[in-house]
């Protein structure tokens, strides 16, 4: 027999004709067996039983080497699964980074420095173009254009204040820089209903890329394309009348609006058909005005929309 924990592989068969296995050899004798039989049979007796302590052994070991594979695996997907929520916690914490410092990581191209104007509108209109909200088309106007510029360069020469914002979406308060809600490019703004045409026509296509990169909805990016287009393709457009020309620029003005107060409720309708009453009337509204002015052509701020 094999002490316990010992490999009864490595165990070696004991000399049963030996001194100290003589009352073994005695108690087989005395069945009348020869000396020599009862050791063979001692021997036999032993190799037997070695046999199956080797069993339990092969076994035993077996189950161990099994418990310590399932061991190994688990310490294993644990490593793993720590690994990688450390890999998306970086790529998070990266993500993150790169959302917040956007002109940091952006990637450089090899593109030739523009010549001219570049259209970058101002912080304050790319944020309400991306919540799909109500913006000025003088944002996107060449000066609206100048003074988002001016005023980058100035805001980084300067630590930006920050304030709380209400996210109506999310219903929760955002911290963000004060000039992405009142920069001060918008000291020099322009209501719509106060654009010269020229304004207008810089303005629009610029408003409508916007509206693709912020990923508008198409029907509505056709919808001011159409509504736009039907606007500069009026016969008004070419009149001698001054009145008539600023009647569609100040319908422009107050039916866009109009129409983005209207569009979250059951009220809302399309920009596409010009209605012929309403532009009739602006442009009466649009000639009293001037009359009450002494005759003189609308000045910015001069003409008073009705009221929405």
């Amino acid at each position: 027999m094999v002490e316990p924990g010992q490999n009864p592989h490595e165990a070696i068969q004991p000399d049963f004709a030996a001194a100290e296995h003589a009352l073994q050899r005695q108690l087989l004798t005395g069945t009348s067996l020869m000396d020599d039989q009862a050791v063979a049979l001692l021997s036999k007796l032993w190799t037997v039983a070695n046999d199956r302590d080797k069993d339990n052994w092969d076994a035993c070991q077996a189950e161990l080497a099994h418990v310590r594979q399932e061991v190994d695996q688990a310490a294993e997907e644990e490593n793993v699964c720590k690994a990688q929520e450390e890999e998306e916690l970086h790529i998070m914490i990266c993500s993150e980074e790169c959302k917040k410092y956007k002109s940091k990581y952006t990637p450089v191209t090899d593109a030739l420095i523009p010549i001219g104007l570049v259209h970058i509108p101002s912080q304050v209109a790319l944020t309400q173009m991306k919540k799909g909200e109500y913006v000025e088309l003088w944002y996107f106007s060449n000066k609206g254009i100048r003074a988002a510029e001016a005023s980058t360069t100035k805001s980084s020469r300067h630590n930006d204040s920050f304030v709380f914002v209400h996210d109506k979406d999310a219903d929760a308060a955002t911290l963000v820089p004060a000039s992405s809600v009142t920069g001060s490019c918008s000291s020099g703004l322009i209501e719509d209903v106060d654009l010269s045409w020229e304004e207008f026509m810089q303005a629009s296509p610029c408003m409508i890329e916007s509206m693709e990169q912020s990923d508008w909805p198409q029907d509505r990016i056709n919808m001011f394309i159409e509504f736009w287009s039907s606007l500069e393709n009026h016969p008004w457009r070419h009149s001698d009348d001054a009145f008539s020309q600023k009647a569609l620029l100040v319908y422009q003005g107050v039916q866009r609006k109009r129409w983005h107060i209207a569009i979250g409720t059951k009220h809302s309708w399309s920009l596409v058909k010009l209605c012929r009453i309403t532009l009739a009337e602006t442009c009466q509204r649009v000639s009293a005005q001037s009359s009450c002015s002494g005759g003189k052509s609308l000045a910015p701020g001069m003409f008073s929309p009705p009221p929405t």
